[in-house]
């Protein structure tokens, strides 16, 4: 893995350790469109992609033969731009194979963007909150877009309207607005079909989720399973520093309007104190900012001038859709095309309850430790890859 993040010393809402876990990693990818009239003498791909061939094909849910491209290279940095903003340069390009499933979609040519969120977020008061935009509202750790779960072209979940139409990674293109084939994710970025070269894996009940990437009010996005206390109903960092934490499966009953929430034992001066949660259910990503957005802004290639973050969106909070009520997937029974893979975390190795793993307080803390040795291990060493992907119960990656 290549990390080519620079090393920055004063406190900032991401760690280090955290910044430091954006990259890309080596190797080569391809990316499998959908063929269309024009491409009728391009080479194309004629098998399935599935684990009998490395994922190496079309997508089951695209008409082969398909049009296989490599993809262009991948690459996402982050450094310090002045005393209160962060920058983050990306192409938007996945460091894994990805398929484009509409039809007309293809993932771009990965020009570089690049935006600047604030070092120190800063919390609204009294669970405050500006609605999310369409489009981009996070960057995962290889600079992909992450977007919210709404569908902006009906304000309904977007996994009741185009789940059939994401890849295995759960990526998705459009050739349309918000996204114009800038691929990028609606839900926590798993494999849901056992393809390994995805972002993250399987999330699990036995060790915390990691981080997946930054929202654009400079919080952190993290996966579902945290350390939850329901005595203070904030998530910890430590679970040796909480008499009650459990390793919790985060949902709507549990999160805010935003899906976040606070951080017990993080530090409001360092930005650390709250974070959002990409999850199994509705609304999935963020679908509003809980951070103040003075210091977020973007830049714009056609004026070559920053202009400030002003999120543009018309479908709200909860929004019903444009045309009346539309169905969202909330529970696991009231959606039926939506892997369970992505809905139910790994079985948890421990005693569990109905959704937490039960542990006792040295159990929790030898854990906790446990992660973090894997998670040295890991990231204080650069790994090539070369698209065999190594796993750790704490990245993930």
């Amino acid at each position: 893995m290549k990390l080519t993040a620079t090393v920055i010393a004063c406190a900032n809402a991401l760690s280090q350790q955290e910044i430091n876990q954006f990259g890309c990693r080596d190797g080569i990818y391809y990316q499998y469109s959908v063929a269309t009239a024009a491409q009728a003498g391009v080479v194309s791909e004629t098998d399935v992609a599935s684990a009998d061939n490395g994922f190496n094909g079309c997508h089951p849910n695209q008409a082969t033969p398909c049009v296989k491209d490599e993809l262009p290279a991948c690459s996402v940095s982050i450094d310090s731009y002045d005393d209160e903003t962060l920058r983050i340069v990306t192409t938007g390009v996945p460091d894994h194979n990805a398929w484009a499933l509409e039809n007309n979609a293809a993932i771009d040519s990965g020009d570089s963007r690049e935006f600047r969120f604030p070092s120190v977020p800063v919390l609204r008061d009294s669970g405050a909150y500006t609605v999310a935009n369409d489009g981009a509202v996070g960057f995962a750790l290889n600079g992909v877009d992450i977007y919210s779960g709404v569908n902006p072209d009906t304000c309904c979940d977007f996994a009741v309207d185009n789940y059939d139409k994401v890849d295995f990674c759960t990526g998705y293109s459009s050739p349309t607005f918000p996204s114009y084939n800038r691929y990028h994710y609606h839900f926590y970025p798993a494999s849901t079909d056992g393809y390994e070269g995805c972002l993250m894996q399987t999330c699990h009940f036995d060790w915390a989720s990691p981080l997946v990437g930054v929202a654009k009010d400079g919080f952190a996005i993290y996966g579902p399973v945290q350390w939850y206390s329901a005595s203070s109903g904030k998530i910890w960092n430590d679970p040796a520093s909480c008499s009650d934490c459990e390793l919790t499966r985060m949902d709507t009953t549990i999160l805010d309007d935003c899906n976040g929430l606070e951080v017990e034992d993080g530090v409001a001066a360092e930005g650390s104190n709250y974070r959002y949660i990409m999850t199994g259910q509705y609304p999935y990503s963020l679908q509003c900012y809980r951070g103040q957005l003075d210091n977020s802004y973007e830049y714009c290639d056609e004026e070559e001038a920053w202009k400030s973050f002003t999120p543009l969106g018309d479908c709200g909070v909860d929004g019903n859709g444009f045309y009346g009520e539309c169905g969202r997937f909330e529970t696991v029974n009231n959606f039926n095309r939506f892997p369970s893979v992505n809905y139910e975390c790994a079985a948890a190795t421990t005693t569990t309850t109905t959704t937490t793993t039960t542990t006792t307080q040295q159990q929790q803390q030898q854990q906790h430790h446990d992660n973090n040795v894997y998670y040295n291990l890991y990231y204080n060493f650069d790994h090539n890859t070369n698209n065999d992907i190594i796993y750790d119960n704490n990245s993930g990656r």
